[in-house]
């Protein structure tokens, strides 16, 4: 809520503060500009922010509205990306939503703010989902920033990201079955661990240590950029599934006289893709739909069911933020069956039904 007290206001512009962050706003050639004031702390802080920016307008040095396009903008954020050595995970996805956004193509930056719920309706309307949308218009956001452009307000977007899939240990047997060899072992490996495909693809021998048990995820290689560690040793079929990877790898290394740094691969390649087959496998396997992702929700919820701390499953799977682990933490029938009849069975359970049953039998009497 903007403060209550007036804005302060001399000839060269204002500023004022709204909840916990001053702003500035004035006029130059008949063009208003408007932006946040992110290290001001203090109403002097302000207005020499105010006095800064108003010299880089007058002298030219701050970018002009009137000619920017969206081109302009979509070039100058990869290369701010490129420049800062962002993780190549963050710059496809950059370049993903761009090629999106080029719908906004030959657009004036000035004209985007007025197109914004047009491009939702667009992007709806090719089947997008909110939660994609919103991470398009939050490149766009950051372009608008890094180009030094008056903030975007963007359309808000209502996402529900409640998980709901998950694997029943008859179900997965049911798709393995119908997987090749080494599209089943990362299967497996998914289903024990609950990491993400790309993390599990891109796992090296050089992260494993089969001696003492352990394999590791160096920091910038996971989705969050912290590393993880897992002891393979605590899970017996999990030790015995890279055992036999180790030693189908070291039999086709000495077959072909090559190393082969992937822990899963195809006949030596690392492995890019298995959607083709995984579709395959969960159609004929009486499970159509399913995701590989839901091996993740599975994980979390036998972590549940097997009563490990939060913080330590949280570490296991690599959910950074609890409110994150609690959407994969599912809850079906079998537990609520389960739960109902633990507290049947214990004797606080028991207390209404008999209290209920004296009350009645007084009445009777």
């Amino acid at each position: 809520m903007i403060d209550s007290k007036k804005p302060k206001q001399r000839r060269r512009g204002r500023v004022y503060r709204d909840g916990n962050r001053w702003w500035m706003d004035f006029s130059r050639n008949g063009r208003r500009y408007r932006e946040s004031i992110e290290t001001a702390t203090s109403e002097t802080e302000a207005w020499d922010a105010l006095d800064k920016r108003r010299a880089e307008v007058r002298e030219g040095r701050w970018p002009d509205v009137e000619r920017v396009r969206f081109e302009n903008l979509a070039e100058r954020l990869l290369h701010h990306y490129e420049a800062q050595g962002a993780r190549p995970r963050l710059l496809a996805r950059a370049k993903q939503s761009l090629a999106h956004l080029a719908w906004f193509k030959g657009t004036l930056a000035r004209e985007i703010p007025d197109a914004l719920d047009a491009y939702v309706v667009h992007r709806r309307k090719g089947g997008a989902q909110p939660a994609t949308i919103k991470l398009e218009l939050g490149f766009l956001a950051r372009a608008f920033r890094v180009a030094k452009l008056p903030p975007l307000d963007l359309p808000r977007l209502e996402i529900r990201n409640t998980r709901t899939g998950f694997f029943e240990p008859a179900e997965l047997e049911a798709v393995l079955k119908h997987l090749p060899a080494e599209l089943a072992a990362v299967t497996r490996f998914g289903a024990c661990t609950g990491w993400r495909k790309s993390e599990i693809l891109g796992l090296q021998w050089k992260d494993v240590d089969l001696a003492r048990g352990l394999v590791h995820l160096a920091p910038g290689t996971t989705k969050n950029g912290q590393g993880r560690t897992y002891p393979v040793n605590a899970h017996p079929e999990l030790a015995r599934l890279l055992q036999e990877q180790r030693e189908v790898t070291a039999d086709l290394e000495r077959a072909e006289g090559r190393i082969v740094p992937w822990v899963f691969h195809r006949h030596g390649k690392p492995i890019h893709d298995l959607d083709t087959a995984w579709r395959r496998a969960t159609r004929e396997g009486g499970v159509p739909g399913r995701l590989f992702h839901d091996l993740r929700r599975t994980a979390v919820r036998d972590l549940e069911r097997a009563r490990v701390p939060r913080s330590v499953a949280m570490k296991l799977t690599g959910h950074l933020t609890e409110s994150v682990f609690r959407r994969y933490a599912i809850v079906d029938e079998a537990d609520l069956a389960e739960g109902v009849a633990k507290l049947a069975a214990s004797n606080f359970g028991s207390r209404p039904a008999e209290t209920a049953n004296r009350k009645a039998k007084g009445d009777r009497e």
